[in-house]
């Protein structure tokens, strides 16, 4: 009779145990999260059917599948450490991560816990649960990328990071320039001791600026000043901040900049700023020379025209009257030529007209100057060729220099004409 009750009670347990399955299973194919059930090798023995849209499979071919071979190789010495040893298997395991092959080849990332599964106090299976983190792994990715093109844009423009933490009091400085001035790359310094490596001069310039911005008067620090380095010397540095963590009252906790040594800049600055007020003073200095040059130059003309007046005032006054008395006695033919000519080249000299183009801007040599008057005068080429015994040809090529020389080259201005206007 009690073989018979403990049969009975048996046979109800495990009908409770099939209606407890059968509704769990029903909650499992309505889960969103992936479901499976392997054995210890990874053999696939049941998948809900997230599971099967996940891996892209369908429910007949699940039989086939090993979950061990869906991983890459370098995680499966992991998974068949932690997933496959069910002596060590109390509980689910912690969250582990693997890359998964799906049917098409193409490759999603999961998250998967997994519960050991016993019957009669003997392990048989593993129930895992697997969340698809394929976007959270991309997103991942691209943030270690976004961090290590950060890293090389750092380095590249040689800057320096730096933390303020404003309730600790403390600096800490990143990427090597803690080293610069004596802190061990990513320690930090006191706050007081780094606002005494300022120097005195820029000391208050820097702390207002800082102060403000912690105020919330400013959006941002951006500061040139002095640092004292770890031998001592002082180097120049453009400061950039701004507060990166606050309280929800507003009060900042953190601040985050960067350093850029400009000590070379600086020094390239003050030495152009030295060459800048050398050539101002040269630039001065030489127009100075240059005015001095153009009175030289101005009193020169003067003395010239002043000179070229008196020696026209004397043969005027002087030598015409007296050649001109000299006619009123008997003279041989040959005598009355020589005079004749000698008197006409000093009418020519006292001559505006001649004295015009002697000048240093025209230039005329002194056969150039009988042509021109020769022309003045209204004298044709050939005239001219006759009076002077020279060819027709000499008298264009010396009417032509005579162009050039007043600018009529490439004019069809007459020359009579401006050499008329030259008497005026």
């Amino acid at each position: 009779m009690q073989d018979k009750d403990a049969k009975i009670q048996e046979l109800t347990r495990r009908i409770h145990e099939l209606e407890l399955n059968d509704r769990f299973m029903g909650l499992l194919e309505k889960a969103l999260d992936a479901v499976y059930i392997i054995d210890f090798s990874g053999n696939f023995i049941d998948a809900n059917d997230t599971a099967l849209l996940m891996l892209g499979y369908e429910r007949h071919e699940l039989a086939d599948l090993n979950f061990f071979e869906l991983i890459r190789k370098d995680q499966k010495t992991h998974a068949t450490g932690i997933l496959g040893n069910p002596e060590k298997r109390t509980g689910f395991t912690e969250a582990l991560e693997f890359r998964v092959r799906r049917k098409d080849g193409s490759h999603i990332w999961i998250s998967t816990r997994a519960r050991l599964i016993k019957e009669n106090d003997v392990p048989v299976s593993l129930h895992g649960i697997a969340v698809d983190i394929t976007d959270r792994k991309k997103r991942e990715e691209d943030l270690k990328n976004r961090e290590e093109n950060l890293i090389m844009a750092l380095e590249g423009a040689e800057l320096g990071v730096w933390y303020w933490r404003v309730d600790k009091k403390v600096v800490t400085l990143e990427r090597g320039w803690g080293k610069r001035f004596g802190v061990e790359n990513g320690e930090s310094m006191p706050q007081a001791e780094f606002l005494n490596r300022l120097h005195p001069s820029e000391r208050p310039f820097v702390s207002g600026s800082f102060t403000l911005h912690l105020k919330g008067e400013t959006d941002a620090v951006h500061v040139r000043h002095r640092l004292k380095g770890r031998d001592g010397a002082w180097l120049w540095m453009s400061t950039r901040g701004k507060a990166v963590e606050k309280r929800p009252d507003g009060h900042v906790l953190t601040v985050a900049g960067t350093f850029l040594d400009v000590t070379r800049q600086v020094r390239m600055e003050r030495a152009l700023k030295r060459r800048k007020a050398e050539v101002e003073e040269k630039v001065s200095r030489l127009e100075e020379s240059q005015a001095a040059l153009r009175a030289l130059l101005t009193q020169r003309e003067k003395d010239r025209e002043e000179l070229g007046e008196n020696m026209t005032a004397t043969l005027r006054h002087l030598v015409l009257p007296s050649l001109e008395k000299v006619t009123d006695h008997p003279l041989t033919p040959t005598q009355k030529k020589h005079l004749d000519a000698a008197m006409t080249s000093l009418s020519e000299i006292i001559s505006p007209f001649t004295r015009r183009l002697a000048s240093p801007f025209i230039n005329l040599t002194p056969m150039e100057l009988k042509v021109a008057e020769f022309i003045r005068q209204g004298h044709t080429s050939k005239e001219m060729a006759a009076m002077l015994h020279l060819s027709k040809g000499t008298i264009d090529f010396h009417r032509n220099n005579i162009r050039k020389k007043l600018g009529l080259n490439n004019s069809g201005a007459n020359l009579r004409t401006q050499l008329l206007s030259l008497t005026r």
